[in-house]
């Protein structure tokens, strides 16, 4: 067994064993060569005799690298001076420095904590970091070792994982992977600013006698593996950085954002900042259309539960790139709702700056800051519209910007769609699919329809069909899904969640639209497709093949059942139908991120 000892060593020998931590323990294959005799002492023979002169291959157990220690037995058999003299004999192999582990559990005989991250002893570690524990096996999963008594079966389980700082603990969820070898600690919100935060893992095990299990006992306690790490956090961010969001709203750097679709905006934490909101802050979001200068401020909220911050949607000029503002204002302050950005000249190279007074979160004070220098600038200061600006400085915690349409809403946009052509694309003799061919439009972006990282990596519009139209009524139902699962329980080779069942979800995007909307977004295909393509027929025939093939193999196979396939003919025996011409309905649903809010509007595709 190769496993990593991150903490062990040897009694008595100084410095780390393996390499770079790694140990091997085990059965051993070696090669041995020498030469084997055996000393006769007869009254009419004496003298020693060689039996062998030759390289012998044995299974040894063994320890390596740093240090090597292997030993075992090697078995031979004799017969010499044509059987007078003859036998056998065992050989007892120590080769190299026994290694006898500390710091690792001695009950399993390996270390089950592998490793904790952050490292211990680590510095300036980030806030919203994750502690994390990796296990050599799985929690709660059979594990076999191989000791010098033989092979044990084990089962390893989590006995406890803290996190404290300041000999409070801290609040929070622990998350497995997939494989169950590792564990993270989430935390409510974000580590403490610059304290140490102590780490403690613990593992206990059961042992599989017989059919069932019995914890592992040692020195009359359960025998319980520890590992520690003790880190120091860096200092708190003020704001909230990109890296901590889960997802936004409006998305950072949206192109087409409608401004009378949804009234919320909002931002999700990965890692709560509650720190942000706990000072008695006032708190606005503040809208400027960068080609005017014009700016509004809207209330603030933020859900300490869900760690997302709540903030109106204004009324806002369309086709028009804003800035948005998340800020906290000094308690106390005269905060005005409209606002005007003027660009004025600071000073000049004649001139020397005056005393700046700049709102500081941390300290909670407004301090003064005298700056001497030469050169020019310009402000750009933000005013009240008609009335005069408070003198508190406020402090951003987030700042980005994102463009809006040129329609209000979704629904307009599609609404104002003018199909030019409806398209047939063949993919088989029986199968088609369709697309859309429209006048030039404001093309839905690669953000909108395939998401990224700050929209959860889901898009914002998907298509999904509406199933109203007689093939799917008349022939694909009663064919596939009307007795759906199957005799039961014979189901579809694919998730019913991603595609539906029926797959009313069955549209792909174009690949020459993907092609383009990067490099040549004037391209045609892009200006003049909807990126959707309705692609229900050829899922439809994929289940059909999926489920017939099913049925065959379940009832016609030898000792099947014939009523059962009789009852199946209807399947069986029937051939696809091909899509006919005429119109089938769909929808264009528009979702914010996080499900918040998401509608459809209708669109049609034709085979004509």
């Amino acid at each position: 067994m190769h496993a990593y000892y991150p903490n062990a060593k040897c009694v008595g020998r100084p410095g780390p064993i393996g390499n770079d931590g790694w140990y091997s323990m085990g059965q051993v294959y070696a090669y041995i060569y020498g030469e084997f005799g055996v000393k006769v002492d007869l009254m009419f023979i004496k003298g020693k005799f060689v039996i062998a002169e030759a390289g012998v291959a044995a299974m040894l157990r063994g320890q390596f690298p740093n240090p090597v220690y292997i030993q075992g037995y090697v078995g031979m058999y004799y017969k010499i001076l044509g059987g007078l003299v003859k036998g056998n004999m065992r050989l007892k192999v120590k080769i190299g420095e026994e290694c006898e582990l500390e710091n690792i559990n001695s009950a399993v005989g390996v270390p089950m904590i592998s490793d904790i991250t952050p490292k211990d002893g680590g510095d300036d570690v980030s806030v919203f970091a994750a502690p994390q524990a990796v296990f050599n096996y799985a929690a709660n999963e059979d594990f076999t070792v191989q000791l010098d008594e033989g092979n044990k079966t084990f089962k390893l389980r989590l006995k406890s994982f803290t996190v404290t700082s300041e000999g409070r603990q801290l609040e929070g969820e622990l998350e497995w992977n997939d494989t169950n070898d590792a564990v993270t600690f989430k935390p409510a919100e974000t580590l403490p600013s610059e304290k140490e935060v102590k780490v403690v893992v613990e593992v206990s095990f059961d042992q599989k006698i017989g059919g069932s299990y019995q914890t592992v006992i040692q020195n009359g306690k359960p025998a319980v593996e520890k590992l520690e790490a003790t880190f120091k956090t860096d200092k708190a961010p003020d704001h909230i950085p990109l890296e901590n969001i889960a997802y936004m709203y409006p998305v950072l750097e949206q192109q087409s954002f409608y401004p009378e679709e949804y009234d919320k905006g909002y931002v999700k934490m990965k890692t709560p900042q509650n720190y942000l909101f706990d000072s008695g802050y006032e708190m606005r979001a503040e809208f400027v259309a960068k080609n005017t200068g014009q700016g509004i401020r809207t209330n603030l909220s933020y859900d300490r539960g869900k760690a997302t911050v709540f903030y109106d949607i204004p009324d806002m000029d369309l086709n028009n790139p804003y800035e948005l503002n998340l800020m906290a204002f000094p308690p106390g302050a005269d905060i005005q709702t409209e606002i005007v950005v003027v660009e004025t000249d600071a000073f000049t190279d004649e001139e020397e700056a005056g005393d700046t007074n700049w709102y500081n979160v941390d300290s909670n004070s407004q301090a003064k800051e005298t700056v001497n220098t030469t050169g020019s600038a310009i402000v750009s200061n933000k005013k009240a519209a008609n009335v005069t600006i408070s003198n508190g400085s406020p402090k951003s915690i987030l700042m980005y910007g994102f463009k809006t349409s040129s329609h209000a809403t979704f629904k307009d946009k599609v609404r104002d769609l003018d199909v030019i052509d409806n398209l047939t694309n063949f993919i088989y003799a029986d199968v088609h699919s369709l697309s859309i061919k429209v006048s030039n439009y404001e093309y839905l972006s690669k953000m909108e329809i395939l998401g990224n990282k700050y929209t959860g990596e889901a898009p914002l519009i998907y298509a999904q069909a509406i199933l109203d139209d007689d093939y799917y009524k008349k022939q694909i139902y009663s064919l596939l899904y009307e007795k759906y699962p199957l005799d039961g329980n014979i189901r579809v080779n694919r998730d019913e969640n991603l595609l539906g069942l029926p797959p009313i979800r069955s549209f792909y995007i174009g690949n020459e639209y993907l092609d383009h909307i990067d490099s040549n977004a004037s391209s045609p295909w892009v200006q003049n497709r909807i990126p959707f393509v309705y692609n229900l027929p050829y899922q439809y025939k994929s289940d059909m093949i999926y489920l017939r093939n099913v049925i065959v193999n379940r009832y016609n196979s030898s000792g099947g059942d014939q009523a059962k396939y009789d009852s199946f003919k209807y399947l069986i025996q029937s051939s696809f139908p091909p899509l006919p011409l005429g119109s089938f309905k769909a929808q264009l649903i528009y979702r914010t991120p996080g499900n918040m809010y998401q509608k459809g509007y209708e669109i049609k595709y034709r085979n004509d």
